[in-house]
């Protein structure tokens, strides 16, 4: 057993023993550290499936550094090696959030631009009806001018 010094803010220095817990970890834990390595490395490869999958267009190299960094993890991994990992991690799937987001954001203002085209198509075809139907009730039934479909020389058989 050895001492380890801690500095706290007021300054004193508080003294407090160290139990090492290698010997403990080398031989009770090691099939623990092995599941939650294999855990770890089950999670990016269900990640980099599941959202790749979802969003073809943003999924970009999203899959391949994540696989990458599944083959990575090993049982020797040190710890600033995990926290490496997380963060790379990290920072591809925040990437693929942001492109995945911005693609999602174009579509969303196409199709809404598509909607306002259909609504205003659709507003000017109903003012031309209503134009047509208010000429055509604006004409007396017997009126000169309305054709008369029977005698027309278009309408009559050759």
């Amino acid at each position: 057993m050895h001492a380890n010094r801690f500095k706290v803010v007021a300054g004193m220095t508080i003294t407090l023993p160290v139990v090492s817990v290698k010997p403990f970890w080398d031989s009770q834990y090691e099939p623990l550290l092995g599941a939650l390595v294999d855990s770890y490395q089950r999670l990016l490869a269900a990640t980099a499936n599941c959202n790749s999958g979802l969003c073809l267009q943003s999924a970009g190299d999203l899959e391949a550094n994540l696989r990458l960094l599944e083959q990575s993890i090993t049982l020797q991994f040190q710890p600033a090696d995990v926290l490496g990992a997380q963060e790379n991690t990290e920072r591809h799937l925040h990437a693929w959030h942001d492109r995945t987001q911005d693609y999602l954001r174009h579509k969303a203002a196409e199709k809404k631009d598509l909607m306002v085209l259909v609504a205003k198509t659709a507003e000017s075809v109903g003012e031309r009806d209503q134009k047509y139907n208010w000429n055509l009730k604006a004409q007396p039934s017997g009126s000169k001018t309305s054709p008369n479909w029977k005698t027309s020389p278009e309408c009559v058989p050759a």
